[in-house]
């Protein structure tokens, strides 16, 4: 537990320590809770896309889902986590992030202000254009 406290509170030169995996599963727990609302079955949302994205087991996948939602409330800035997963995750790969991100602001089968606003400074800070970003999220809906 500690060995995570200490990687959130690293300095802005050493974030880019806190690993890939834990920033895109913070960035998924963040679109989670954009609507204040951050329910079960968004969580095994998560965890499910984790499993595929990481290749993990799920017994892994929980763990780093809990250790993302600490993380989640200790990093304030959008862009120490977007910074870590632009710089180690290529384009398409963000794509499929933008994609999963859409799917999790779907599931509870309505969007909120702020879910969209979200989505466009994400998608942004991602480097993933607004066309490729309505894009996933329309595939994200079939």
């Amino acid at each position: 537990m500690w060995d995570l406290f200490k990687q959130v509170f690293k300095s802005e030169e050493d974030q880019n320590a806190l690993a890939p995996e834990l920033a895109i599963a913070s960035i998924l727990v963040r679109a989670a809770r954009s609507d204040f609302n951050y329910e079960d079955r968004e969580r095994k949302l998560i965890i499910e896309m984790l499993v595929s994205i990481l290749n993990v087991t799920k017994a892994q996948a929980q763990s780093i889902c809990d250790k993302a939602e600490i993380i989640e409330l200790e990093i304030k800035d959008n862009v120490q986590i977007i910074k870590i997963v632009k710089s180690q995750i290529p384009y398409d790969d963000r794509q499929e992030l933008v994609k999963n991100l859409w799917k999790i602001m779907l599931a509870d089968g309505q969007r909120t202000d702020e879910e969209n606003g979200f989505m466009r400074l994400i998608s942004k800070l991602l480097g993933v254009s607004d066309i490729d970003s309505a894009l996933a999220r329309s595939q994200s809906q079939k």
